[in-house]
C-alpha cells in the first residue's frame, strides 16, 4: 500500500484554497443574514413598544372617562364593582 505524500500537490492546494474561499463567503453571507435579522427584530421591538404605549394611553383615557362617569353617579372609584353596579341600578 503506497504512502500518502505529506506535501500537498498544486491541485490539492488550489482545491483547498477554493474550499476556504467558499467557506468564508458562506460565513460572510450567514453573518450578513443574521445582522439583517437582528435589525428587523429591533425594528419590530420598537414598533411593539410604540403600539403598547399607544394602547396604554387609550386605556388610561377610557379609565378616566369611566371614573368621571362613576363620579357623576356618586360612586367612588374605591367602591367594589358589585357595589357600583348596585348603585347604578338604583339610580337608573
Amino acid at each position: 500500500m503506497p504512502r500518502k505524500s505529506k506535501t500537498p500537490t498544486p491541485e490539492s492546494t488550489a482545491l483547498n484554497r477554493e474550499s476556504q474561499r467558499r467557506s468564508r463567503a458562506r460565513r460572510r453571507e450567514l453573518i450578513d443574514d443574521l445582522s439583517r435579522q437582528i435589525e428587523e427584530y429591533k425594528h419590530r421591538g420598537i414598533e411593539a413598544t410604540l403600539q403598547m404605549q399607544s394602547a396604554a394611553r387609550v386605556v388610561l383615557a377610557e379609565n378616566q372617562r369611566l371614573r368621571a362617569l362613576l363620579h357623576r353617579h356618586g360612586i367612588s372609584p374605591d367602591d367594589g364593582v358589585s357595589m357600583a353596579m348596585t348603585k347604578l341600578k338604583a339610580s337608573g
